[in-house]
Formats: structure tokens, C-alpha cells, sequence
């Protein structure tokens, strides 16, 4: 489901260079900003991608390290 955002104080010339990149796209602005933030959201941070590595290496550790790691993973969703 959608939902409106609003994002307040925005450079005028950063709203110009938006809006003129999905004009070049053949897109609204909402949609663009839409796009970039989707974009954004689906890329794992540095911390969020750290942690994975750290939860594989734990998996890695052993059986009952392991076993501890996929309770965490799952105790944590």
C-alpha cells in the first residue's frame, strides 16, 4: 500500500535538478522521488550489511554457535 510522504525545506535548485531529471525520464516528480527512495530503502545500510556478515560468521562457528545465531535471526523479526 502507498502512502503520501512529505518532505519539507528542500534547496530550490535541488527540487530544479530533480524535477529536470524526471522530465527526462517522462516521469512526475513524486514518481522520481518516489523511485530513488524505493531504491534506497531495498539497499542494505553498512550496519545492516555488517550484522549479516556477523550472523554468518557466527553460523560458521560451530553447531551450537550456529544453533544461538538463527535464534537471535528469528527472536530479532
Amino acid at each position: 500500500m502507498d502512502t503520501k510522504l512529505t518532505i519539507r525545506d528542500v534547496p530550490a535548485h535541488t527540487r530544479d535538478i530533480l524535477a529536470a531529471r524526471a522530465k527526462r525520464k517522462r516521469q512526475s516528480l513524486s514518481r522520481y522521488v518516489a523511485d530513488i527512495l524505493d531504491k534506497e530503502a531495498q539497499t542494505p545500510s553498512m550496519d545492516e550489511a555488517l550484522d549479516r556478515i556477523a550472523a554468518r560468521r557466527r553460523l560458521s562457528g560451530g553447531s551450537e554457535l550456529g544453533i544461538e545465531a538463527l535464534r537471535e535471526l528469528r527472536d530479532s523479526s
